[in-house]
C-alpha cells in the first residue's frame, strides 16, 4: 500500500513541479483574517439578541470556539457557512487578481 500511494505521489509532485510557474499558492487564513469574516456576519445578522450574543462570544476567551458553539446550535449555521464561503472566494479572487498583475 505505502508502495502505491508513493508512486502516486511521486507523480503528482513531479507534475506540480513542472507546472509551478503556472500555479498559485494559497496560504490558510490567518486567525485575524478569519475573526473579520466572524465580526462581518455577526454585523449582518438581523436578529439582534443572536447579534449580542455573537459579539459576546467575540470578546470572550476563545473566540473562535465561542462563535463556532453559538452558530453550530443556532438558525444561522448555513447562513454562516454561505457567508464564510462569498468570503473567501472573495479573498482568492482578490489573490488571483493580484498573482496576475505581479503585485
Amino acid at each position: 500500500m505505502k508502495i502505491i500511494i508513493k508512486k502516486c505521489l511521486g507523480k503528482i509532485l513531479k507534475k506540480i513541479e513542472s507546472q509551478k510557474k503556472d500555479l498559485i499558492k494559497f496560504e490558510v487564513l490567518e486567525s485575524f483574517e478569519s475573526f473579520k469574516i466572524m465580526e462581518d456576519f455577526k454585523n449582518q445578522v438581523d436578529d439582534d439578541k443572536f447579534e449580542r450574543d455573537l459579539e459576546r462570544a467575540l470578546n470572550r476567551r476563545k473566540p473562535f470556539q465561542n462563535f463556532k458553539n453559538l452558530i453550530d446550535n443556532s438558525d444561522y449555521r448555513e447562513k454562516w457557512f454561505q457567508f464564510k464561503q462569498k468570503e473567501i472566494e472573495k479573498i482568492v479572487i482578490k489573490n488571483i487578481e493580484r498573482n496576475n498583475t505581479g503585485i
